[in-house]
């Protein structure tokens, strides 16, 4: 059992835990066979099921075996709401459910912790990326049909390979994804004469995938290994907080066609224009052209579908072209600037904590903001929130290698101050100081809560794929170490993105053409030290760098646990707990596949035990407080 202490995971004993996670899986993003760049990839509604993902139950033993010799101790579990609920408003998909529950069953026998992750990304399969059903956007009056030739959202499916990187992340400024959020977080405010029956879509919206998420955790209340549920997996506030509807919502990357809010509008009501299209260059984002949408004048909206936009009265046709009647009306309400956090999100997570809790009682809650949004408000008033713990669980990425799916040593971002940085040592500055605002974050404005980093990773498709034809994988090595020795520095548990059972070599994690998995059957086979079982190893990639010793349980308090890939040394600092408990072990996880030929040891007191295959158990001396342990790779023999 975990529990939340302070800013610190506690086990049943009251050692400090620390999780070593993976997000299972990449494509449980889509319905079992599908795949994002197929004509199939948009089926939806009873002709799909979820069964299966991210691998049939027979499979699970191989997997599971698998991701505990690597060391990992926490499953990030992805689901969607369409995988509970694509059949429509409160009709609930058993057998999935089912499914779930007897796999999370096997992964807690395995010894697992798990974190279920609502999982989804600008909003839903049929807006380009994946998690709400299909019927939540007719339910808001759009023609699924359409939304491509009116640039209310780019789809894979659609636009075929090869399929520009990260373009799906521009949907978030596209009018489908942001039209649906607009109306998850703030329909009663911002849509009030948009209702179904009497009801706002606000609440049909938030009710259903509230009940649907409390359902899928009735079925698992009995496993202790759930640690908690996550609120919203990357969400987004749509249209909220935009004050110049001529200027682009919020929008990730520009890429391809870039409309502003109003051209968005217009263009999904059937007015052709003249768009803004970017692309990625070497020297960064440039505008490609502009060109004329919507040439067909289709509408985004069903043939009996006034506009939502504009049955608000936001703006309307004059002359043929859109006019803008409340500027403001995303931003300001009765002449009040709108926070989207403190209005609309953290009443949701709190509501949602609530029913939640109603279902799977004395669980977590994983709070996470917009993505590279450095704000993010919590009440700092206890007794605001309801007795369910709060952890948060960002995400980061090193965002050079993740744009340009290259890793160089002596270049990368600075996402904070928005500027290219050089220098190997500066990068690694940079890189901690980002984590550490995030640890920040949690301690001082979310009222002193954990922090969990809820995806980290990198592209495995580096320099055109060039690993999967050599078999080399130095650079994603060397990226992936570089991000996980970052998470070290900060003493910050992290789930890794992903792992994905049948990625391939040509479509990746099979949604969107993206390609994280740390493993894939297709890769090559590779050399192993003598000793170590071949079925646990092949098929993962940079498996050096994902594979390293850690203590995931410790009888005090960290001060610093760090592994140098390069010299394969592993450093651990703490402080022993007071008073001090000598029979209670910390435990360390030493890999089989750094150390195969065996180790030596630093210790500033006490003594090592090998308790169990790859696990070393050091009790302390109770004498000292401060206690230092090193563990260094023998060479092999010569």
């Amino acid at each position: 059992m975990i529990r939340v202490d302070g800013v610190d995971f506690k086990d049943s004993l009251g050692r400090q835990v620390q999780f070593r996670g993976i997000n299972l899986g990449g494509s449980n993003k889509l319905p079992f066979g599908q795949k994002s760049h197929e004509p199939t990839g948009l089926n939806r509604q009873e002709a799909i099921s979820f069964v299966n993902r991210p691998f049939p139950l027979e499979e699970a033993d191989e997997h599971f075996k698998r991701l505990k010799t690597w060391g990992f101790n926490l499953i990030r579990f992805v689901v969607t709401w369409e995988a509970l609920e694509h059949a429509g408003p409160g009709i609930y998909d058993y057998a999935y459910i089912d499914y779930a529950r007897k796999l999370l069953e096997k992964a807690a026998s395995y010894g697992f912790h798990i974190y279920i992750d609502p999982h989804q990304d600008v909003w839903s399969r049929f807006c380009g990326g994946d998690g709400a059903p299909a019927w939540t956007l007719e339910l808001a009056g759009f023609d699924l049909e359409t939304l491509v030739e009116t640039g209310a959202a780019t789809l894979h499916a659609i636009h075929g390979n090869p399929f520009p990187h990260m373009i799906w992340g521009t949907n978030y400024g596209k009018l489908a994804s942001a039209t649906m959020f607009t109306l998850f977080w703030a329909g009663r405010d911002l849509a009030a004469k948009t209702k179904l029956d009497g009801v706002s879509l606000q609440d049909i919206l938030q009710d259903s995938y509230t009940s649907a998420f409390a359902e899928l955790a009735k079925h698992l209340k009995h496993l202790p290994q759930i640690i908690g549920y996550g609120i919203m997996n990357e969400p987004s506030a749509g249209f909220i907080g935009v004050e110049d509807l001529t200027r682009k919502a919020h929008s990730l990357l520009l890429r391809g066609p870039s409309p502003s809010v109003l051209q968005a509008m217009g263009l999904g009501s059937g007015l052709s224009q003249k768009i803004e299209v970017w692309e990625l260059g070497l020297t960064g984002l440039r505008l490609k052209h502009v060109d004329n949408f919507n040439k067909r004048n289709k509408s985004a909206w069903g043939a009996s579908k006034i506009p939502i936009w504009q049955e608000n009265d936001i703006w309307e046709i004059r002359e043929g072209k859109p006019k803008l009647l409340k500027p403001q009306h995303f931003s300001h309400i009765e002449g009040k600037k709108i926070h989207f956090y403190r209005d609309y999100y953290i009443p949701f997570a709190k509501r949602y904590q609530k029913v939640m809790s109603s279902s799977h009682p004395a669980t977590h809650f994983f709070v996470e903001g917009i993505p590279a949004d450095p704000e993010l408000f919590w009440p700092s008033d206890k007794e605001e929130l309801t007795p369910a713990p709060i952890i948060h669980a960002p995400h980061w990425y090193d965002v050079a290698t993740l744009i340009t799916k290259r890793f160089m040593a002596w270049l990368s971002f600075d996402t904070q101050y928005r500027k290219i940085i050089f220098g190997k040592q500066l990068i690694n500055r940079v890189f901690r100081r980002q984590l550490k605002s995030m640890k920040t974050l949690s301690e001082e404005r979310m009222n002193q809560v954990p922090t969990l980093i809820g995806e980290v990773g990198i592209p495995m498709d580096l320099e055109n794929k060039r690993a999967y034809k050599t078999a080399n994988y130095h650079s994603q090595i060397k990226a992936l170490d570089r991000s996980l020795s970052t998470m070290e520095d900060n003493l910050l548990s992290y789930c890794i993105w992903n792992y994905t059972t049948d990625n391939s070599h040509e479509h990746g994690d099979n949604w969107n053409a993206e390609d994280f998995s740390i493993y894939s059957p297709e890769a090559p086979y590779q050399k192993l030290a003598k000793g170590l079982e071949p079925e646990l190893y092949q098929g993962g990639r940079a498996l050096d760098a994902f594979i390293r010793p850690y203590a995931p349980y410790v009888a005090g308090k960290l001060s610093k646990m760090r592994f140098e890939l390069s010299k394969k040394v592993f450093e651990l600092c703490f402080t022993s707990s007071e008073p001090p408990d000598t029979r209670t072990p910390t435990l360390i996880y030493l890999p089989d596949y750094h150390y195969a030929q065996g180790y030596t040891l630093e210790l500033s007191d006490g003594k090592v035990i090998e308790a169990d295959k790859q696990i070393l158990h050091y009790f302390h001396d109770e004498a000292v407080s401060e206690h230092r342990l090193v563990i260094r790779a023998k060479l092999k023999n010569k």
